[in-house]
């Protein structure tokens, strides 16, 4: 090997490792912010002590979490993350079952063994779902789901790992579940990138 093909070697490998690296650090960050969206959700529907925070509850959490010194966190950021985790509850199961493989810890009551958590939703749905006539019940279709076409297309894991949480925050703009759909698979499929 020569000196040439050395240096080949190591840039390329480089290169490879950071370009993963990257990706790995957008996809934690989508994860996380999903999370965080849906922690706030959920407290916000079952949480014991709710009452006593009410609509403030994002602006005493936002306060809370700068005087431990975490930033990131402002109110807007927030409802971000909420509006986020509202705009994309199909990544739930997705999302859960990163946790695992990643083998991060994530206690979400006091049992030990880990499973994906119902949400306030769904234990609203399942509880009343069987008294409702068909033309009202829940409708299990979200943004992600469409014709069956642009299912076969769009895969949870696939987004996740394809669109940075930048590409979310541009997604949250959007009023349709159509358009939603149409910049996602366009992003995917031309790579698109935010300057």
């Amino acid at each position: 090997m020569k000196f040439k093909n050395l240096l080949g070697v190591i840039k390329t490998t480089q290169d490879a490792f950071l370009k993963k690296h990257n990706q790995y650090v957008n996809v934690l960050l989508s994860v996380r912010n999903w999370l965080l969206g849906y922690f706030i959700f959920e407290f916000e529907q079952k949480g014991e002590d709710r009452a006593e925070y009410g609509e403030e509850l994002l602006i005493k959490l936002s306060k809370a979490l700068q005087k431990e010194k975490y930033k990131g966190f402002s109110e807007t950021q927030l409802i971000m993350f909420r509006k986020f985790y509202l705009k994309f509850p199909d990544f739930k199961t997705t999302i859960f079952n990163q946790l695992k493989t990643l083998q991060i810890p994530l206690t979400l009551s006091d049992k030990s063994t880990f499973k994906i958590p119902p949400t306030a939703s769904e234990e609203f749905r399942d509880k009343n779902e069987s008294n409702m006539p068909d033309s009202v019940k829940y409708n299990n279709n979200s943004i992600l789901t469409g014709s069956e076409e642009s299912q076969n297309q769009l895969n949870n894991l696939e987004i996740l790992y394809k669109l940075t949480f930048s590409h979310f925050v541009e997604l949250l703009k959007l009023d349709s579940g159509q358009k939603i759909r149409f910049y996602i698979y366009q992003t995917i499929r031309l790579n698109w990138r935010l300057k």
